[in-house]
């Protein structure tokens, strides 16, 4: 067996299918579509939160940062009920 790049040795190549029923699906589409975004964005939003709670960080400015970062995922990924 051959390793591809970025493959850790000893692992082997694996496909998911994921199936969904349009249109009732259409917000779980999305989801998984952008799982990529959301989790970065729920990441930055934690560690906004962080700074507050551990740095003492401007609680509005953090609130602030958090609102920049959805509108930023909606901009990316569209807005998950507006399409």
């Amino acid at each position: 067996m051959t390793t591809q790049p970025g493959q850790a040795p000893g692992s082997f190549p694996m496909k998911i299918v994921l199936e969904f029923s349009l249109p009732e699906d259409q917000y779980n589409i999305w989801c998984a579509y952008n799982a990529g975004h959301l989790y970065t964005t729920i990441t930055e939003i934690e560690q906004y939160i962080r700074d507050v709670r551990k740095y003492d960080a401007d609680p509005v400015k953090a609130l602030s940062r958090i609102e920049d970062s959805i509108q930023e995922l909606y901009n990316t990924a569209g807005h998950p009920l507006n399409g």
